[in-house]
């Protein structure tokens, strides 16, 4: 028994021993690859990781650290290639005429919508208008622009339907609204002619000419018909008459300057806010009303400011100057004035006055 014990210790020494030199030679990287098992009876412990190993640093070499470089600077090129596809597409669209916020959207809806503030409008099928009188607009616009005339099939508020006058022209726009998304947009587009062009448009009527021209008679309101109609055939390739040019001018300065009618309606609250803040002075508005139920009708109107009063009766000379002068335009009256001469020898206004003749009674 005591050799048996001796026996097996003996070989227990020499297994450990053995141990020791597999380990040795592991540390130093030289196996045999005879000693390595399959990859798949290692693969479950290859996730085994020991606390020595955890403790010891990682020794990571230059060319190691260039790899990784390089591999970053692969991906900054690659990136900086997709920037650059990116800032080219923006480019085209740039070049087209299209705006980054309308290209997205027609991105993400699939349809254009009309941009109301071009002068030269272009019509695309499923386009998408705000409601019926926009299209109409851009259809008038885009009519005289291309030199031809139309006429409606159907004008109606959720469905307009176009044709060129043109015998046998194959032009067409529909336009109404859809059922699913509820939006006002093309349906239906043939822009293709086969008919001559015209300079009298009907469609060039005193409201389109109006717009036309307002940003001009904003600068220029004494701007003559006949420049009207010259300028006419130059912007808009179409003959205007005298009496179109007229109505367009009169309607374009009354959007500018705002409605005379209107202007008279808001006497009363004129004449009460300077009761209100001058309540020494002297207001007074007088109508013309023969019956309760009829509207009033302006007569005069008289205004006297407290200040310029009491200033002419302390600095100014005691004398006064009376004088008048005719009213030209839609009211036609004349107003009259009471001026005074200042210590400096200047002209000082004292009160006026507008009235419909000058007589003994105003």
């Amino acid at each position: 028994m005591q050799l048996g014990l001796m026996g097996q210790l003996a070989w227990m020494q020499v297994i450990v021993m053995g141990l020791r030199v597999l380990v040795f030679f592991w540390d130093d990287g030289v196996v045999d690859e005879g000693s390595y098992e399959s990859e798949e009876n290692n693969s479950d412990s290859d996730w085994l990781v020991s606390a020595a190993d955890l403790e010891a640093p990682v020794d990571v070499g230059l060319e190691q650290l260039n790899e990784v470089d390089g591999n970053e600077a692969d991906g900054n090129e690659v990136d900086g290639n997709e920037t650059d596809g990116n800032e080219e597409a923006r480019d085209e669209q740039h070049e087209n005429g299209v705006d980054e916020n309308e290209a997205d959207l027609v991105g993400k809806t699939g349809h254009v919508f009309f941009d109301s503030s071009t002068a030269h409008p272009r019509f695309e099928l499923g386009m998408i208008f705000e409601n019926s009188q926009q299209f109409k607009e851009a259809l008038y616009a885009y009519a005289v622009g291309n030199r031809f005339d139309f006429k409606f099939v159907s004008n109606k508020k959720e469905k307009v339907r176009v044709v060129c006058k043109g015998k046998g022209c194959p032009f067409v726009v529909h336009v109404s609204r859809d059922k699913y998304d509820g939006c006002f947009k093309v349906k239906t587009l043939v822009t293709d002619h086969n008919c001559s062009v015209t300079f009298k448009n009907s469609r060039a009527n005193f409201k389109f000419v109006g717009k036309h021209f307002i940003s001009k008679l904003m600068i220029l309101p004494t701007l003559r018909l006949v420049q009207m109609i010259k300028l006419g055939k130059e912007e808009l390739n179409v003959e205007l008459n005298k009496k179109l040019c007229f109505r367009a001018r009169k309607w374009a300065l009354e959007k500018i300057r705002g409605s005379v009618v209107h202007e008279f309606h808001r006497l009363w609250d004129y004449v009460n806010t300077l009761r209100a803040v001058d309540v020494k002075g002297t207001f007074d508005l007088v109508v013309e009303r023969p019956n309760a139920t009829d509207i009033p009708k302006f007569r005069r109107i008289y205004v006297c400011f407290s200040a310029l009063r009491e200033g002419f009766k302390l600095y100014c000379r005691p004398v006064v100057g009376l004088d008048g002068c005719f009213l030209k335009g839609s009211f036609k009256g004349e107003i009259l004035s009471a001026v005074g001469r200042d210590c400096n020898n200047q002209i000082f206004p004292i009160a006026w006055a507008v009235v419909e003749v000058e007589n003994r009674e105003t």
